[in-house]
Formats: structure tokens, C-alpha cells, sequence
């Protein structure tokens, strides 16, 4: 057998989304573009994160990141005016708050308010002056923050626990090969029932805040084959990337291997006889096939923890070996990406 192993790393599409940020993000006619490559998906399910103690200081963001139920905390800095937030020269900035009302907070005057006495925001907008028509340039939330910085597209300065912020709870797995994932996800039957049927991690919370959608795409993919067995023109359609396995039958096989390891409780379809399908990776004959995630988050699948992220010290990984028909839960002691 000339095909050795295909390995494939994913990484997040777009920064974790609470189903109450994605129905706004769903308007966002940029969403399309930054959704094009992803078809692969995860619900789950997370206690809700808010900022707290907000204050602006020369064009800087301060504030707390608060995670309910296990009430950790993360002091950050984020400076206004840099690449990828806001460019240009400094202006006057119009901030918007998106306050969460599920969340205990305390009482405060109507009178001589400053930004620190709203203290449990889901979601921070930043638009130009009201007389500027079709002024807004962002909007913030904890997880935005997270993502940007393990990814190092932000300058931001974190101090405390990252770990319990980036755990997540896996519901349900799905693909979105046929149609576009946004569509997909706008009219989900599926999520419409998580949401009907899961209670809070915090009493009062809105379920929509707890229920999180997790958009992959195809990070890089490594094929190491057995040249000495492959044929002249094999060879040539190899070196090519002619002879590649198709992101479409990635995706498909993906969701089936990942609904085998961690077998989420609202699937229906278990897979049980993967890695046989009929539009997966099986047919390609590879001798194994291995599936990571580059981003440093933490997935919790019936009691256990799958750790993911490339510069971790203990990662996770599946692997698929297709000559004995068997997948495993790996780390990367073994196998680093």
C-alpha cells in the first residue's frame, strides 16, 4: 500500500459564538467570506462568559473576563487602535453595551452611571459618531478576545486561568458540505431542541447564552506516501496535488470518526461501522488517518477531557487505522502534529 497517512489539523473558523451572538453575527454580510471554508461543526455547551469592571484609558479597553458558575477571572488590556481592530487616526468612538439580564447584578442609580457600574456585558460594539451613516467598525466579546490572542492577531494583555474559558461541554456534532454553514445553522433542528431541552449551568441564565457553536475548517493536511510503490505517473498526480483527497470527503469523514469517539448524546447516528462509509475516506486506502485541532481548547465528551491545541504540552489527537478497521483517542507523547 503506497498511501501511508493523511493527516489532518483543523483550526476554528471564527472565535466560539453563544447562540445568542451568532442570531446577531447572522446579519453580518461579512460572514459569508468568513465562513467560506468551514462545513464542520460542534454545539456545545459552556457556562456563560461576561466583562466585568469596565473602564477606557487612553483608547484601552481594561476590564475583567467572568465565567459564571466557576467565577474565574481574566484581567485584560486591549488597545483600540491597533491592526485588525480599529486604523486609522484616533476619533471619537460611540461604545455599545449588550447587557446580560439573567446574571445577578447589582443595583445602581440611574443617576452619575460610569461604564464600571454595568458589570455583566455579553457583548461590546464600537461604532464612529451618530452622524456618520453606517459607522459600526466591531464588536467585542469575551471569546473574541481569547481567540485573538492564543492566535496572535490582537495585541491584548491577559493575567489569570485560561483553561476553564476555553471548555466545552460536546452535544452534537454535524457537517455542512451541501449548504452554506451559516444557513445551515440559522434553521437547525437540532440546536432548536438542545435549547428546548438543556437547562443553565446557572439558574436564571438564558440557555442561548450557554449553548456554543464551534465552526472548523481545514487547518493543512500532511499525505505521506510510499514512493517506491507508486507508478511514474502516480508519482506525478502525488507531487501535483492532483491525487488528493477531496476537503468534501474530509468533512464527511471527520463527523462520522469524531461522533464514534466521543459519542454526543443528541447524534442519533452513531456511526458504528465507521471507518467503512460510502462518502468518507475509507475508499482512499490509506494505512491510517489522523484528526487534530490546532486551537488550545479543551473538549468534554462523556466524563473525559480532549485536549487540543498544537503548543500544548499534552494534546489530543484521533487516529484511525483503516488495515484493523479501529480509531483511537490518542495524545501527543506519542504523535505530535
Amino acid at each position: 500500500m503506497s498511501k501511508l497517512n493523511l493527516n489532518c489539523l483543523f483550526k476554528l473558523a471564527l472565535s466560539p459564538t453563544s447562540v445568542d451572538d451568532f442570531s446577531y453575527l447572522v446579519n453580518d454580510p461579512l460572514l459569508p467570506n468568513l465562513l467560506s471554508e468551514s462545513s464542520f461543526y460542534f454545539l456545545c455547551k459552556r457556562p456563560c462568559l461576561l466583562f466585568r469592571q469596565l473602564e477606557i484609558k487612553d483608547f484601552t479597553i481594561v476590564g475583567q473576563i467572568y465565567q459564571t458558575v466557576t467565577e474565574k477571572i481574566i484581567d485584560f488590556k486591549l488597545p483600540l487602535f491597533q491592526e485588525n481592530i480599529i486604523s486609522g487616526d484616533r476619533r471619537d468612538l460611540k461604545l455599545g453595551l449588550s447587557h446580560n439580564k439573567g446574571f445577578n447584578s447589582k443595583k445602581t442609580s440611574k443617576e452619575n452611571l460610569n461604564l464600571k457600574d454595568f458589570d455583566n456585558i455579553e457583548l461590546i460594539t464600537i461604532s464612529e459618531s451618530e452622524e456618520i451613516e453606517n459607522s459600526f467598525i466591531k464588536y467585542i466579546t469575551p471569546d473574541i478576545i481569547l481567540e485573538r490572542n492564543w492566535n496572535k492577531m490582537w495585541t491584548c494583555e491577559l493575567n489569570g486561568e485560561l483553561n476553564p474559558q476555553s471548555t466545552f461541554d460536546i452535544l452534537y456534532i454535524g457537517e455542512s458540505v451541501k449548504q452554506p454553514i451559516w444557513k445551515r445553522l440559522n434553521s437547525h433542528s437540532k440546536l432548536q431542541n438542545i435549547l428546548s431541552r438543556e437547562n443553565p449551568f446557572y439558574p436564571g441564565m438564558k440557555i442561548s447564552s450557554e449553548i456554543m457553536i464551534l465552526l472548523f475548517e481545514i487547518k493543512s493536511t500532511d499525505d505521506a506516501r510510499m514512493l517506491s510503490e507508486m507508478k511514474k505517473e502516480d508519482i506525478i498526480k502525488y507531487i501535483t496535488q492532483n491525487d488528493n483527497p477531496s476537503e468534501k470527503s474530509i468533512f464527511y469523514d471527520i463527523e462520522k470518526a469524531l461522533i464514534k469517539a466521543f459519542n454526543p448524546r443528541y447524534n442519533i447516528q452513531k456511526y458504528d461501522n465507521y471507518p467503512k462509509s460510502t462518502n468518507g475516506l475509507y475508499k482512499e486506502k490509506y494505512q491510517t488517518i489522523t484528526y487534530s485541532i490546532s486551537d488550545p481548547i479543551t473538549l468534554v465528551y462523556n466524563g473525559k477531557l480532549f485536549e487540543c491545541g498544537i503548543n500544548k504540552i499534552k494534546t489530543n489527537y484521533i487516529q484511525v487505522d483503516l488495515e484493523q478497521n479501529e480509531l483511537k483517542i490518542k495524545n501527543c507523547l506519542q504523535h505530535r502534529v
